[in-house]
C-alpha cells in the first residue's frame, strides 16, 4: 500500500506539471517582439513628388521563445513626427505573418523621428528604439530646354525665322521655371513662337528654377545659332527677310509694261518718260552780221519744195 501511494502521488504531480506547462504555453506573459523592419522607399532617398508612397513595415510577434504567437497581438502603432509633433498612427496587419504597415503620401524633405509600439492580449506592451527616417532634398532637379523640337541640344535657325523656346522641369512642383536669353529674363516668351532678335553670334538660352524646400535650384543652358541669309550678290551679310510681290503688271501710256518693286512696298515701278518736242526752246543760230530765225529757214525750204513739185506736175500735165 505504501508503494502504491507513492506511485499515485508521482503520477499526480506529473499530471499537475503538464497542466501548468499547457497553461503557460497558451497564455503568454512575454512582451511583443519586433522583427524585419523595412521601408517601401529606402532611407535617405531623394524627394520626388507629393504623390509618392512611403510605407513603413514591421513584423510583430508575441514571443519568439514560444512559437511567435502572432494572433495574440492586439495593436501596433507607429509614433512619428510627420507634422513636427509626434503622433500615433495605427498600423494595419497586412498578412498572416504579422507584418504591420502604415503608408504616407505627403512626406516632404526632412528627418522624421519614429518608433513602434505593440500590445498583446494579456496587456503587455513593448516599444522599439527611436529611429530616424530621412527624405533627402532633390539635388538634381532636372531641367530641359526645347528649341523648335530639339530637346537639350544646340539648335540652328535662319535669321528672321520663327522659333519656339520652352523651358520646363521634370517635376512640376520643383519651383518656378524661368526662361533667360543672354542674361535677360524672357519668361513671357516661354513656349511662344517668336522671331528671334538679331545677334552677331546667336543666343544663349537658359532654363532656371528657383527651387523650394524639396528641390534645389538649378540651371541648364543651350545655344541657338542664327544663320545669316545670303545677299543678292551671293556674298555674306545679314539682310531683311525677302519680300515677294504679286506678279501682275501695269501698262504705261507708251505701250510698255512695268512690274511691282519689292524694295518699295510692292508699288508699281515708274513708267518710262521721253522728252517732248513742244517743250523744247526755240533755237537761234548766229551768223556773221547778225542772226537768223531757224523757223524762217524751214519755211523757205518748204516753199521751194512746194514750187518744185508744182513744176513737175505742170510738166506731166502737157
Amino acid at each position: 500500500m505504501k508503494k502504491r501511494f507513492g506511485l499515485n502521488k508521482i503520477l499526480g504531480l506529473l499530471l499537475f506539471s503538464s497542466m501548468i506547462l499547457l497553461f503557460s504555453t497558451s497564455v503568454s506573459c512575454a512582451y511583443p517582439q519586433f522583427h524585419n523592419q523595412s521601408f517601401s522607399v529606402a532611407n535617405e532617398t531623394q524627394y520626388r513628388n507629393p504623390q509618392r508612397n512611403y510605407g513603413f513595415e514591421i513584423n510583430v510577434t508575441d514571443d519568439a521563445a514560444v512559437g511567435w504567437e502572432i494572433g495574440n497581438i492586439t495593436g501596433v502603432k507607429l509614433l512619428i513626427n510627420v507634422t513636427g509633433i509626434a503622433v500615433n498612427y495605427t498600423a494595419v496587419n497586412m498578412s498572416a505573418n504579422g507584418v504591420y504597415t502604415y503608408n504616407f503620401t505627403a512626406l516632404g524633405k526632412g528627418a522624421y523621428n519614429f518608433s513602434w509600439y505593440a500590445y498583446n492580449t494579456t496587456g503587455f506592451g513593448n516599444s522599439s528604439l527611436q529611429q530616424i527616417y530621412v527624405i533627402a532634398i532633390n539635388a538634381t532637379n532636372p531641367l530641359h530646354l526645347n528649341m523648335n523640337g530639339n530637346v537639350d541640344a544646340n539648335n540652328t535657325i535662319t535669321y528672321m525665322d520663327w522659333a519656339t523656346i520652352t523651358a520646363y522641369a521634370d517635376y512640376s512642383n520643383s519651383g518656378t521655371v524661368l526662361l533667360y536669353r543672354g542674361g535677360s529674363d524672357v519668361s513671357s516668351e516661354n513656349g511662344v513662337a517668336i522671331r528671334v532678335p538679331t545677334a552677331p553670334d546667336g543666343h544663349n538660352y537658359s532654363a532656371i528654377t528657383t527651387g523650394n524646400n524639396n528641390f534645389t535650384s538649378n540651371m541648364t543652358t543651350w545655344y541657338l545659332i542664327v544663320v545669316e541669309q545670303p545677299t543678292q550678290s551671293g556674298g555674306g551679310g545679314r539682310v531683311t527677310a525677302p519680300i515677294y510681290c504679286t506678279e501682275d503688271v501695269k501698262q504705261c501710256e507708251d505701250g510698255t509694261y512695268v512690274t511691282r518693286d519689292p524694295n518699295n512696298g510692292c508699288q508699281f515701278m515708274a513708267c518710262p518718260t521721253y522728252p517732248s518736242v513742244e517743250n523744247q526752246p526755240e533755237t537761234t543760230v548766229p551768223q556773221s552780221g547778225g542772226g537768223f530765225n531757224l523757223g524762217g529757214i524751214f519755211a523757205q525750204i518748204q516753199t521751194a519744195i512746194q514750187s518744185f513739185i508744182a513744176q513737175i506736175m505742170a510738166w506731166f500735165g502737157r
